[in-house]
């Protein structure tokens, strides 16, 4: 175990290794003779430090179905929205998954959103009773960071002597007997230890669940009254409402990050609490999709211009960050992106692959991409083959549209669109006239409104129906 890297925090373990055997054999014949006192009461809060010897990581039972999560969806009929993380603040290690947003659907447990958590990111883990009220989570892989820094109420550590163990290996596994022969995984549901297993406890909308990591006291360091550690080392402040709020529509990434901080803070008061939270809901309902423009500067790829989108679902709509955005994308939310700005540089193909095209299109009704320089892109699928982009109401073009460099492939979609409605697919002089007269009198600002009158006359004359007023312009 690498030693904590402040002053007196520093723990000397080299001198406790031949303690191990004996230590760790009395402390789960404790820990035995606890667990089977709290079944018979069916008290027994969450996994604490439960199936201490069952090394089986699928369990007793198959895994449950993961649910994906979700950033700030709103649940539909029949679905709940909660919040979950997992944290090491006992071991001076911050966050290991920060607050995240899940949709499940009504009647699903704690240990259902653990699962789904675990499962979407990646996580392996271990746990008995999967699928059952006796679910007990015991270790996950890929967590630990390979150091310890107890907080100011684990101080003096003369029972870290006593308990310790050796530290996890490379592999980041933490669980139970991780450090201590007292730690393991416990967690609590709206501030409160559950009575009874993650599996038994069923979910309401709204709850907040909070897997936290303990080293001391079979939960005491957790701050909270539980029937296992006893009375807590320190009084922990109830955070559910803070942990709600950073989901708020309209709350900024500074606050978010401020929130962040007083949240892995076991030691955060109670005004400190209340501020953080009155600051993410200072803007609630001010970032609302039909005003919020994505501003995304100089996207070399779809690839890119999509992950810099997923960056800002994550920053200013409270969204879930579950990596770079793939194909036909559910967990994030693109519904909101109604409005998309594009600046610098720009590649080629930022609309037309699958990753941006079959994400973005079914929402993103204004385009404006005045500011950019490189190639104009095209809309593939803007055609009587690929309804594509059929939301898309205006697009705001570079000047250089408008220069004499032939056809603009963004413009001939819509133009494409807007003809076949003669259920016939438009030759390439119809597609071009179309786009002249456009360009006459739609294309530039500095036209005078009777112009355009005039020109939805003519391209009514001509094709039989006025086009949408897409807003070509520089």
């Amino acid at each position: 175990m690498k030693r904590a890297n402040q002053g007196s925090n520093k723990l000397h373990l080299s001198n406790l290794k031949h303690h191990l055997k004996t230590k760790l054999n009395k402390s789960k014949q404790i820990i035995s003779m606890l667990m089977a006192a709290m079944m018979l009461f069916g008290m027994l809060p969450g996994t604490a430090l439960a199936a201490l010897w069952a090394d089986d990581p699928t369990g007793s039972q198959p895994a449950a179905a993961p649910i994906a999560p979700a950033g700030a969806a709103v649940a539909a009929e029949g679905e709940i929205t909660v919040y979950i993380d997992f944290e090491g603040y006992n071991l001076g290690q911050g966050f290991y998954i920060e607050p995240t947003a899940l949709v499940l659907p009504e009647g699903s447990t704690a240990a259902d959103a653990t699962e789904a958590l675990l499962d979407s990111l990646g996580y392996e883990n271990w746990a008995s009773g999967r699928g059952t009220a006796e679910y007990y989570l015991q270790r996950i892989k890929g967590l630990d960071k390979g150091f310890v820094d107890l907080p100011a109420y684990l101080l003096p550590a003369d029972w870290w002597d006593e308990y310790a163990t050796d530290a996890p290996g490379s592999d980041g596994m933490l669980g139970e007997f991780s450090y201590t022969s007292m730690s393991g995984w416990m967690l609590t549901v709206n501030h409160e230890m559950i009575g009874t297993s993650a599996g038994a406890h069923e979910l309401a909308d709204g709850d907040v669940i909070r897997w936290q990591f303990t080293v001391y006291g079979y939960g005491s360091d957790i701050g909270v009254v539980n029937s296992v550690g006893g009375e807590p080392v320190y009084d922990h402040v109830d955070k559910t409402a803070l942990v709600q709020a950073l989901f708020s529509a309209g709350a900024t990434s500074e606050d978010k990050a401020a929130a962040l901080g007083v949240l892995i803070n076991p030691l955060a008061t109670a005004q400190e609490v209340a501020d953080a939270t009155a600051a993410l809901l200072a803007g609630a309902g001010e970032t609302e999709p039909d005003e919020y423009w994505f501003v995304i500067d100089s996207p070399s790829s779809a690839q890119d211009l999509m992950d810099k989108i997923a960056t800002l679902l994550v920053a200013d709509f409270g969204q879930a960050d579950v990596g770079s955005p793939v194909a036909a994308d559910t967990r994030y939310d693109f519904s909101v992106v109604q409005r998309l700005k594009v600046t610098g540089l720009m590649g080629s193909y930022l609309f037309n692959y699958n990753v941006s095209r079959n994400n973005l299109s079914p929402y993103l009704e204004q385009l404006d991409i005045s500011n950019t320089t490189g190639p104009i892109p095209s809309l593939s699928g803007a055609s009587a083959s690929e309804n594509y982009y059929g939301s898309l109401k205006s697009v705001t073009m570079p000047a250089r549209a408008a220069n004499g460099h032939g056809p603009v492939p963004i413009l001939l979609g819509f133009a494409e669109r807007h003809l076949r409605r003669q259920h016939r697919q438009p030759r390439q002089h119809e597609l071009l006239q179309w786009l002249q007269l456009a360009a006459r009198d739609g294309l530039f600002r500095r036209h005078r409104a009777d112009h355009r009158r005039q020109h939805l006359h003519r391209v009514e004359q001509r094709h039989g129906r006025r086009p949408h007023r897409y807003c070509l312009c520089t």
